[in-house]
């Protein structure tokens, strides 16, 4: 590598984080000299004049978040080189580890940032900068070279009759550039009815050249009837005007798949107005046809994404009042009576109402998932449609799950991201198709077992098997299969971290993988998770809330809430456990009665999207006049200036609506009281 000092731009709205980092990159990598930015529009500002080796992004940023940044960074064709390390937090949501691959990114670091783990990314993206210089390089060359190349033929098409010599000369180079562009050129002679074809075209058509030429019967079959028909009309349509025409028809397969060519027709003529010949190119156009349809596809989701959002929050308003008064009448029935057990059946089935729209949330990505207990069985099923579309149709494709699959504790997109990676590789170890099979099942391993099993340990886990019939590897890659940036892929096709990223995940969740493989045999994929037991289990899905707490002595509560059959319920509840209640419609109003009190409030229990002022707005300016105000934030959606991350990283209590009764009052008495929710027991 260059001796020059690495340079990074760390982009981060916390002057903390920079400073953190600042000490934890000049105690781990004294050479390297960091640029800070503390928004997405300083960086793109200062990349203008600065071209960093790497950029370290926040992802969650005031103004213009980090997908945004890295988006405008890789549409710059001399930007979209530099790697971008998205800065995660541990809770990130899968939908934005995936939106985040899918904006771009090279790889992730988890704040705190660990020198260990920050010295290998920097080291790591590195390489991927000057891989990519090179790669642009090249790439820039082969671009250079197709135009010149294509310019060429124009101009010796122009000229052909005085320079049929040169012609010649260059016609492998004009192969070759055909062949980048996937573009091949004919003529037909009208006298003769004799047609030629460029190498190209023959590819295109999927046929060797010594097979013998192609012909029009040929070509005719393998169109439908409307585009044969559009193929006559185009060329009808040249020899009647007299002027170029062009049109696309799809090609049907034959042993492969379908294409789409976009075909250009152009008459020869012999000085005056007879046309002699026929001449034009044919270019596989299918690539392109597929990412047009991909940006559409994008953007109907991300519409469909944004109506979801809205509609989960209009239900979850509705489904707090519903479980919240279904919490209340159950305060006032006998246990085991009609109207008791009914009230139940209501609030169990609002509370499956409110799990379909978290779904909803999740799917338009404003719900965040924190790690918790989770079954790798609904995690793979899950997953199911992706899979499909990274395998294909020429795979056979089969789950085998155990049907009692023990659960783990773990962060659901990096689950998703370990299984999809390994169907990612089965399914390019087998260009022409195979088998792949997923396998879960529950493990215990004792002492003896473990010596068969490299890096194993005595216990119980969840395996996961991905196991397919492709290429298989043999020794010497399997030796360095799990290394950084090792990978069999052609130049520009992979970057050879998929690997190393999943074995440090797995290490991370203290588990492993084992690997089997020859060469012609095909690979098998097991990865070990510890499995959850019962009792943690429990513990850990009961840690959300203990349902304890302590009733009030007259302290003061505000509440603002624009929904007022939630603002009712929330006031009247809190009222009768002794706390003082002042009920605002909206956030300007809650402002008013809050300096109408001097500021003598103990706790502000807000919604976060409201019209005029929002949660979080309100809770900085009750904060600038009382600074030691306790904040509840409450909200049935996520948006970018009320999410999880800003209002814990604020101080503030982040409640999801629909909420239970006794876990509001909960948030609301561990706050006051100033202890935890699990110290708040006593008196109900």
């Amino acid at each position: 590598m260059p001796d020059k000092k690495l340079q990074i731009l760390a982009v981060d709205d916390n002057k903390d984080n920079l400073t953190s980092l600042k000490a934890v990159l000049f105690d781990a990598m004294p050479e390297t000299v960091l640029l800070t930015a503390m928004s997405g529009a300083e960086c793109l500002e200062l990349v203008k004049t600065t071209e960093p080796d790497i950029i370290l992004l926040d992802i969650i940023m005031p103004g213009m978040d980090g997908f945004s940044v890295c988006a405008k960074l890789k549409e710059d064709a001399r930007l979209r080189r530099i790697p971008v390390v998205f800065l995660t937090a541990l809770r990130t949501s899968r939908e934005d580890r995936i939106r985040a691959l899918e904006t771009g990114a090279e790889g992730f670091l988890s704040k705190p940032v660990d020198a260990a783990e920050l010295t290998a990314q920097v080291r790591a993206m590195t390489k991927i900068r000057y891989a990519n210089n090179y790669e642009q390089s090249r790439k820039e060359h082969l671009e250079l070279l197709v135009a010149e190349r294509t310019l060429s033929l124009q101009k010796e098409l122009a000229e052909r009759k005085a320079a049929q010599g040169k012609l010649k000369k260059n016609e492998a180079n004009l192969n070759e550039a055909q062949k980048i562009a996937n573009l091949g050129n004919w003529e037909f002679e009208i006298a003769s009815g004799k047609v030629e074809w460029s190498d190209e075209v023959y590819r295109i058509f999927g046929r060797e050249k010594r097979e013998g030429p192609i012909k029009m019967e040929e070509l005719r079959k393998r169109l439908s009837a409307e585009d044969d028909k559009a193929l006559s009309g185009l060329v009808s349509a040249v020899l009647k005007t007299g002027k170029g025409c062009e049109g696309e028809v799809v090609l049907n397969p034959h042993g492969g798949k379908s294409k789409v060519l976009r075909v250009i027709v152009s008459p020869e003529k012999d000085g005056g107005e007879k046309i002699l010949s026929l001449k034009g190119i044919v270019q596989d156009v299918t690539r392109s046809k597929e990412f047009e349809k991909y940006i559409l596809q994008t953007k109907k989701m991300e519409a469909i994404g944004s109506l979801t959002g809205g509609i989960a929050h209009d239900f979850n308003n509705l489904l707090a009042v519903i479980i919240g008064y279904s919490d209340v009448a159950l305060k006032f029935t006998t246990k085991g009576s009609a109207i008791g057990e009914s009230v139940t059946e209501i609030k169990k089935s609002a509370e499956k109402a409110a799990a379909l729209t978290s779904q909803l949330l999740a799917f338009s990505r404003k719900q965040p998932i924190s790690r918790a207990v989770i079954n790798l069985n609904e995690s793979i099923s899950d997953l199911n449609k992706i899979l499909g579309r990274i395998i294909g149709e020429d795979i056979d494709f089969k789950l085998v799950l155990e049907p009692s699959l023990k659960n783990i504790f773990a962060d659901r997109g990096q689950i998703d991201q370990i299984i999809i990676n390994l169907v990612t590789n089965s399914h390019s170890a087998m260009p022409n198709g195979g088998k792949l099979t997923i396998r879960t099942e529950n493990v215990k391993l004792d002492q003896p077992a473990c010596g068969k099993l490299p890096e194993s340990r005595p216990g119980e886990f969840v395996c996961v098997t991905v196991k397919d019939s492709g290429i298989g590897m043999n020794k010497e890659v399997l030796d360095h299969l799990f290394e950084p940036y090792f990978t069999t892929k052609p130049l520009g096709k992979g970057t050879g971290l998929g690997l190393s990223v999943i074995y440090g995940i797995v290490k991370q969740m203290e588990g492993w993988i084992n690997v089997y493989s020859a060469a012609g045999k095909g690979s098998e994929f097991k990865v070990f998770l510890p499995s959850v037991a019962l009792e943690r289990e429990l513990d850990l899905k009961s840690e959300k809330f203990k349902g304890e707490f302590e009733i009030g002595n007259g302290q003061t509560i505000l509440i603002a809430e624009d929904e007022k059959v939630i603002r009712d319920m929330v006031c009247r509840q809190l009222e009768e456990k002794m706390y003082t209640v002042f009920c605002a419609k909206d956030g300007l109003e809650a402002l008013r009665m809050f300096k109408k009190q001097d500021g003598k409030i103990d706790l502000l229990f807000t919604d976060s999207v409201m019209p005029g002022l929002k949660g979080m707005e309100l809770a900085q300016k009750l904060k600038a006049i009382n600074p030691s105000i306790k904040v509840i934030i409450s909200s049935g959606y996520m948006d970018d200036k009320s999410s999880v991350e800003e209002a814990e990283k604020e101080g503030y209590v982040f409640l999801p609506k629909p909420y239970e009764i006794r876990e509001m009052f909960a948030k609301v008495s561990s706050l006051i009281s100033g202890k935890t929710e699990k110290q708040a027991g006593g008196k109900k």
